[in-house]
């Protein structure tokens, strides 16, 4: 029984030594909405959300570290009628970890439920609904 007792202590104590994550970037989540980028293009962790306040910037940043040719990426910001207020594209060559996306000033946006749409090579990966205050 004191052996047992030990190895979980010691596993215990195993866990508790792993370094936690950066809080910096979303690097779980393939597609991130927020306020804030960092320098490669990730969304940072602590301006996600789903509900933004109109006049600011949003970014989509998408995570493409993971893939294996280059990418068009395409990017459409629509309002609530499902109009496309702005369109992004870029070219993102293999090797990038991230591709940032902004909505630029949102101060002319109606309020209410807002969607991007992802395209990555001319299909239609994802799309993220957000909220306009």
């Amino acid at each position: 029984m004191f052996l047992c007792v030990a190895c979980v202590a010691d596993r215990n104590q195993a866990q508790q030594q792993v370094p936690p994550q950066p809080a910096t970037a979303t690097s779980l989540d393939l597609f991130a909405l927020g306020t804030t980028v960092t320098d490669e293009g990730a969304v940072r962790r602590d301006s996600t959300g789903s509900t933004f306040r109109r006049g600011g910037e949003i970014y989509l940043s998408v995570n493409v570290s993971g893939a294996s040719i280059d990418q068009q990426i395409e990017v459409r910001w629509l309002d609530p009628a499902g109009q496309v207020l702005r369109r992004d594209a870029l070219e993102v060559p293999v090797g990038t970890r991230f591709a940032a996306f902004s909505t630029g000033d949102t101060a002319g946006w109606t309020e209410g439920g807002h969607r991007a749409e992802v395209i990555i090579n001319g299909r239609r990966v994802t799309e993220r609904e957000f909220e306009l205050l």
